[in-house]
C-alpha cells in the first residue's frame, strides 16, 4: 500500500458527486469529525476546488476523480482509494442526475437510460467495486441518496411537491434505487444499507440544490442531517430503512377495508411480508396487508438508530443531536409515517 495509508483508527468515507451541494456539505461535516474524506468528483477542476475548501477547514481530504457512469473510472477510483486505506467505513452514493423531465407520454428508453446510468447503475457500479474495502471494515455503512419521489406514498399524495413533477425517468430511478438498497441489505447483513432523502417529507420541504434551481426551503446542512446520522451510526444501527431528517419515510400506500388508507412502515427488516388480501370486494381486491411483525421490526430498526446516533461522534455535530429523537417521535411509535 502507499505511504499515505490511513491509520486504522481514522474513519474513512467515500462520497460520490461531492464537489458541491449536498455531497460537499456531507464531506465538510464528516471531515470536521476527523474522518478521512475521499471526495468523488466527475469534474476534476471542481473537485480540486472542493478539496481545497476542505483542507482550508482542516479536513483530511483526497480528490478521487470519479464518473459513476464509467466502469473504467470506477475501477481507477477504487485503485486510488486502496492506495490510501485497506478499509472503507462508509460509502455515500450521492451522485445523481435529474434528467430533462420529459413527460411520461413523450419519454423514450434512451431518456430513461441516461438517468438510470447515474441514479441506478452508478450506485451499483460503485458499491460493487468497493465491496472488498467495505467488507474489510469493522462497521461498514452504505448510504444511498434517494428522493421522496421514489416513494409510492409520496408521489401519489397531491399535496407533495414531487407529485406534480410530470416526468418518468427521475422518480422511477429513485424507486429502483430504493429496492436495490433493500436487496443489498438482505444479501449482505454485514453491511448496513440505508436510503435517505434530503428533505422533510411530512412538511413538504426539500433541500435547495443546483438540481432544483435552489428552490428548496432547507439548507444543505439540514438536508444532510440524515446522511450524518446514518454515517455515524454504530454496529447496532439500522439497515434497509428510508429516512429523512425528521424520521422514516413511507414507501407505499395501501387500501384496506378495516383500516382505510395508510402508509406502510419505512423499514422492512427481515421477516416482513406483503400479501394480497383475498376478497371479492372492489376495494380489497387491490388492497395489501402487512404481516403483524412489521411494525415491531420497524420500531426495532428505529430504536437502533436512536441508540447509535447518541454516540460521541454525532454529539460533536450540533445539527445531528436531535435526529434520533425525531426519528423515534415520528416513526417508532406508530411504525409508519402518515402521508
Amino acid at each position: 500500500m502507499g505511504a499515505n495509508m490511513t491509520q486504522q483508527s481514522q474513519t474513512s468515507v467515500l462520497i460520490t458527486g461531492a464537489n458541491k451541494g449536498l455531497g460537499l456539505e456531507a464531506a465538510r461535516r464528516l471531515g470536521a469529525l476527523g474522518w478521512k474524506v475521499f471526495l468523488g468528483s466527475r469534474d476534476e477542476a471542481r473537485g480540486r476546488d472542493a478539496v481545497a475548501k476542505l483542507h482550508a477547514d482542516g479536513a483530511d481530504a483526497v480528490l478521487v476523480p470519479l464518473d459513476v457512469t464509467s466502469d473504467e473510472s470506477v475501477a481507477a477510483a477504487f485503485a486510488l482509494v486502496r492506495e490510501h486505506t485497506a478499509t472503507l467505513d462508509v460509502l455515500i452514493n450521492n451522485a445523481g442526475a435529474p434528467g430533462h423531465f420529459v413527460a411520461p407520454e413523450l419519454a423514450t428508453a434512451d431518456e430513461l437510460h441516461g438517468v438510470y446510468d447515474t441514479n441506478v447503475y452508478g450506485p451499483v457500479r460503485v458499491t460493487h467495486a468497493f465491496l472488498p474495502l467495505l467488507q474489510a471494515a469493522a462497521n461498514p455503512r452504505v448510504i444511498m441518496v434517494s428522493s421522496g419521489g421514489g416513494s409510492f406514498a409520496v408521489i401519489t399524495d397531491p399535496t407533495q411537491p414531487v407529485a406534480s413533477m410530470h416526468e418518468l425517468a427521475y422518480s422511477s430511478s429513485k424507486a429502483a434505487l430504493n429496492m436495490i438498497t433493500v436487496r443489498y441489505a438482505q444479501a449482505l447483513p454485514g453491511i448496513k444499507f440505508n436510503v435517505v432523502t434530503p428533505g422533510e417529507v411530512a412538511n413538504r420541504k426539500f433541500a435547495a440544490t443546483d438540481m432544483n434551481g435552489h428552490r428548496g426551503q432547507l439548507t444543505v446542512t439540514e438536508g444532510t442531517d440524515p446522511f450524518i446520522a446514518l454515517a455515524t451510526a454504530g454496529p447496532d444501527g439500522p439497515t434497509a430503512t428510508f429516512t429523512d431528517r425528521l424520521g422514516p419515510v413511507a414507501w407505499l400506500s395501501v387500501q384496506n377495508e378495516s383500516r382505510g388508507e395508510h402508509s406502510l412502515p419505512a423499514a422492512f427488516p427481515y421477516g416482513c411480508q406483503l400479501t394480497l388480501a383475498a376478497s371479492s370486494s372492489p376495494v380489497s381486491e387491490s388492497s395489501r396487508s402487512i404481516s403483524s411483525n412489521s411494525s415491531s421490526a420497524a420500531n426495532q430498526a428505529l430504536a437502533a438508530l436512536d441508540r447509535s446516533s447518541r454516540s460521541a461522534a454525532v454529539g460533536k455535530d450540533p445539527h445531528t443531536t436531535s435526529i434520533a429523537a425525531a426519528l423515534t417521535k415520528n416513526g417508532a411509535s406508530s411504525g409508519n409515517v402518515a402521508k
